[in-house]
């Protein structure tokens, strides 16, 4: 699902039309994968939406200028920014997956953004864990509400 906070996006509102429907394919489209990052030549891009080359060139140049993707023009790989801030993976099996895809990235700079922020967010999502186990040993019947120890 896209968040409707997309539509708030500085980086997003300051893009053109185009940049703006590249961005929801880079999110949405056929190739995209679970860790935000896939590899699509800019001919099948272009095929994909039925644009011009042209219009896939500087669509990606807009929205890397923006900080919404990171493009690498050599393996032919997109990396969604921040896409972990919004896609959480919430199964050990899918963090596997993940930690495989990433792994496979052909892009060394794309690759380490990805090691990076993947990291950031198992850092997160454990310390989440530790204190959503902190509220539970709580006498303190509020903290222990759904709401509160993360459950909701």
């Amino acid at each position: 699902m896209i968040s409707p906070a997309v539509f708030q996006s500085e980086r997003y509102l300051s893009c053109g039309s185009d940049a703006r429907e590249l961005f929801f394919y880079c999110l949405a489209g056929p190739h995209q994968t679970m860790i935000g990052c896939f590899r699509a030549p800019e001919l099948y891009i272009a095929a994909d939406l039925r644009w011009q080359p042209e219009q896939i060139k500087a669509g990606l140049c807009e929205l890397v200028d923006a900080g919404l993707i990171d493009h690498d023009p050599k393996t032919h790989e997109i990396m969604v920014e921040r896409w972990f801030n919004h896609c959480q993976i919430t199964t050990e099996k899918h963090m596997q997956g993940a930690r495989r895809l990433i792994g496979e990235v052909n892009s060394d700079h794309i690759r380490d953004k990805l090691e990076e922020a993947f990291l950031a967010f198992e850092e997160a999502r454990d310390r989440g864990r530790a204190s959503a186990s902190r509220a539970a040993d709580s006498p303190d019947r509020l903290t222990n509400t759904a709401y509160l120890s993360g459950r909701r």
